[in-house]
């Protein structure tokens, strides 16, 4: 549980680092925030790194079935996109396993009760 903290603070704090991030071309801080709002937002609640879920599914793709299908899937999209996406923000890494899994299934109790 640590570690999600530890991810969750550096997720907050990174607002303010986004001037210091190196951008592809067209895109800067401010275009780049929305998508680091959910994008990366959403992946550090189900206790993985600050990182897209993009480069997640690029990462993961060896070991898992639908990481494998999700960097295909992209990879139709937008070529090599999960290869092209930076690497895990501010040091972060993954929660362990049993941790995502709890927030996984935590997410969806809430979403079902929602419904």
């Amino acid at each position: 549980m640590k570690q999600l903290w530890i991810n969750l603070k550096s997720f907050v704090i990174g607002f303010a680092s986004l001037d210091d991030l190196t951008y592809k071309p067209g895109w800067n801080a401010w275009t780049f925030s929305l998508v680091y709002l959910f994008d990366y937002g959403t992946h550090v609640l189900t206790g993985s790194a600050v990182v897209s879920w993009s480069r997640w599914f690029y990462d993961h793709r060896e070991t898992n079935r639908l990481a494998a299908f999700m960097d295909r899937l992209l990879g139709h999209v937008d070529k090599d996109h999960g290869m092209l996406a930076g690497p895990a923000l501010w040091g972060t890494v993954d929660c362990h396993w049993a941790v995502r899994y709890l927030l996984c299934l935590a997410w969806a109790a809430l979403l079902w009760s929602l419904l």
